[in-house]
């Protein structure tokens, strides 16, 4: 919470008094209050507290007793997210104004960044917290499983637009390199009306970032070089690779993430057009994702992401890869080991910080549970000219289906972000690719059950029951 002083003037009289609001970043199913206390000045006993944020706003009425009041923000600031696949921080602003002689007068106002999620006592989220702080590690450390063979995204946190150089990127015990690209495979937008005039006798090699734009008419991308012309095939540009890295001959790759705006896209080979994918968001700020098969395409073990945040302090350089190096409180730093398992049940889910996590679960057994309709109906049975009675069909059959899988050995860190698969509402099985190439995701939900950690084992195993959706027979 922050605390500041304010004071106004209303015509001829002045009022003054106190506030507190959240800070710069909150959690929006944490609780969020605004508090305003008037020490001085006459005014009508009432105020508004207006919040707006993702093209939305709400108005909350509030009435002070004797100058002071305590509004409680968190479900209001909950009402903002409509699609947390897609979006799991915005921006909000809260104004707070009070009333005398019947006019809101503005007191104060102030933007906070909010993420959907919830931050218990004890727990830490980037700088965020209550804990105990750790003198050898100050900064946040994350350990998250790569299954290189499936579909992944790593989430990553930053209160401001970060740029593709402030992310430290390293593979296989190399030092830090900043030829890898964190936000590769982008083009700018989707032009559905126009088909321009390009050229394909030339190659076009840019000096510097140019814009490139998938046509749907064409079904292809162009990339517009600085001399106003459309080239379909070009090379060495830093921000969008060669030609090869988008197009198949003429016709756009299939199978890859794209980034336009702030989604991620793949293309669709069947209706020959790009489509937005549902999970993940593509900007820069807040919590965003980057695909670490695009960052890191020569990895074979482990790979690091590390976001500046201030206040480094060391007597030694990054000679020896950090070795002795004392990083400050708001740095990050992400280690990713790579995994080359190919079968199992492949989960993601959004934790309770709103982080998209992966994990490939052995597999158990499939349990079907039928559940008989209490109604039936009669099948008249013929036989040589005689009816035979009491021949009954159940009307229609439910049937539940439940697997089993666990995740087994896992150490305490991986153990902490997988077991947090147990409090997420949004669960989804992977089911491979369709033939349009894109990946098929099944909603499923988690038995409920009781999660016990063993604390005297160094390595911890994981099980759990998952509920598939309910099939249900024809009715008769």
């Amino acid at each position: 919470m922050v605390a500041n002083k304010f004071s106004i003037a209303v015509g001829e009289t002045t009022i003054s008094g106190s506030y507190r609001h959240p800070d710069s970043v909150c959690f929006a199913y944490n609780p969020n209050f605004v508090e305003l206390l008037v020490t001085s000045g006459s005014h009508d006993g009432k105020a508004t507290v207006l919040v707006a944020g993702n093209g939305k706003s709400y108005t909350i009425g509030v009435t002070l007793y004797e100058g002071r009041a305590k509004v409680y923000l968190s479900r209001t600031l909950q009402l903002l997210f409509d699609n947390i696949k897609h979006h799991r921080t915005h921006i909000a602003t809260v104004t707070v104004s009070i009333w005398v002689e019947g006019v809101a007068y503005d007191v104060f106002s102030f933007s906070t960044m909010v993420i959907c999620g919830t931050l218990m006592f004890g727990e830490r989220f980037s700088s965020l917290g209550a804990f105990e702080l750790n003198t050898s590690k100050p900064y946040f450390e994350r350990k998250i499983m790569w299954f290189k063979n499936f579909p992944f995204t790593l989430s990553l946190f930053s209160e401001a637009e970060i740029a593709d150089s402030e992310l430290l990127k390293r593979f296989d015990g190399k030092v830090y390199d900043s030829s890898l690209l964190a936000f590769a495979y982008t083009f700018d937008n989707i032009d559905q009306a126009s088909a321009p005039e390009y050229t394909t006798e030339e190659v076009y090699v840019a000096t510097k970032a140019q814009s490139l734009t998938y046509f749907e008419k064409l079904n292809r991308f162009l990339l517009l070089g600085t001399d106003g012309v459309y080239y379909a095939d070009w090379e060495d540009t830093k921000s969008y690779g060669s030609c090869t890295q988008f197009m198949d001959g003429d016709e756009p790759i299939s199978g890859i993430v794209f980034r336009c705006g702030d989604q991620f896209m793949m293309y669709d080979k069947v209706n020959t057009k790009m489509v937005a994918l549902d999970w993940g968001y593509a900007g820069r700020s807040g919590i965003f994702e980057v695909i670490p098969s695009q960052v890191f395409p020569d990895v074979t073990r482990k790979a690091v992401i590390r976001i500046e945040g201030g206040d480094d302090y060391s007597v030694f350089d990054d000679t020896f890869d950090y070795t002795f190096f004392n990083m400050g409180f708001l740095n990050q730093i992400i280690r990713l080991k790579i995994r080359q398992e190919k079968d199992g049940y492949y989960l993601r889910w959004i934790d309770s910080f709103g982080f998209i996590q992966y994990y490939l679960f052995a597999r158990g057994a499939l349990t079907y549970d039928n559940d008989l309709s209490s109604c039936e109906v009669e099948d008249s049975l013929e036989h040589s000219g005689m009816f035979f009675p009491n021949h009954l069909r159940t009307q229609y059959v439910t049937t539940t289906r439940m697997i089993t899988c666990c995740a087994m050995n896992l150490d305490s860190d991986t153990y902490r972000y997988v077991s947090s698969i147990f409090v997420s509402p949004m669960i989804e099985l992977y089911m491979g690719k369709s033939r349009a190439g894109l990946h098929l995701w099944l909603p499923v939900t988690i038995k409920s059950s009781t999660l016990v950690r063993q604390a005297d084992k160094v390595l911890r195993d994981l099980e759990m029951a998952i509920f598939l959706p309910t099939k249900e027979t024809q009715v008769l």
